[in-house]
């Protein structure tokens, strides 16, 4: 009899120490792949933290862009930058003309009176835009008439001969090159660097409503 108790007592022990160990080797492979589970899932929610952060930093450029845009132009000029463009440069009389029911236009067209009156050039007060009169543009906008573009801002002046005409219109060429001297050459590059694109238009009396000759005109046009 107790030959047999010891035999079942030997058993049982053998069947708890396996079972024992089956629950060790499953506990263990259990906390592998809960391990590997919390890093699959630290992971991942990194990489939509990563997205949020970029969606977010996207969306504040765009807002950015959206204010910038919206932003009156008279606002974001710098005045230092403008005038030390036409610093120690030939000038001329200038005279600005704006659409007349643009307020945003207006108070551009008022802000660039100053700064060339800062800066020593002789400006006129601005002007509204005349009608347009012109039978050939009678279906285009009335800055047309006075040699704008219907939108930015545009400089204007005008040329009697094929001579003014080139000399002209090589001064208002894009880039900072300031070649040639001239005092058209001076304002576009003081233009361009506060307003980033400046548009131009040399011609004569039969082409447009030209200014005066060696006067050059600023035509503010619509915000683009």
């Amino acid at each position: 009899m107790s030959f047999v108790s010891n035999s079942v007592f030997l058993t049982a022990t053998w069947i708890a120490a396996i079972c024992g160990g089956i629950g060790v080797g499953a506990a263990f492979v259990s906390a592998i792949v809960g391990y590997r589970l919390t890093e699959e899932a630290l992971t991942e929610s990194n990489l939509k933290i990563a997205e949020a952060t970029a969606r977010q930093k996207e969306a504040e450029l765009q807002l950015e862009k959206l204010r910038t845009q919206a932003r009156p132009r008279h606002l974001t000029i710098d005045g230092d930058a403008f005038i030390g463009a036409l610093a120690g440069k030939p000038s001329a009389p200038v005279e600005i003309m704006f659409p007349k029911d643009d307020g945003e236009a207006f108070l551009l067209a008022i802000g660039l009176r100053d700064l060339l009156r800062k800066a020593k050039w002789e400006t006129a007060e601005p002007i509204p835009v005349p009608p347009n009169d012109i039978p050939r543009l009678a279906n285009q906008p009335s800055l047309m008439t006075a040699g704008g573009q219907p939108i930015g801002v545009t400089i204007a002046a005008r040329a009697d001969t094929q001579e003014e005409m080139k000399l002209l219109g090589d001064g208002l060429k894009f880039g900072d090159d300031p070649e040639p001297n001239i005092p058209i050459r001076a304002l576009n590059i003081a233009l361009l660097k506060v307003l980033g694109s400046v548009s131009g238009h040399i011609g004569g009396p039969e082409v447009f409503k030209a200014p005066p000759p060696g006067t050059i005109r600023i035509v503010v046009g619509p915000k683009a």
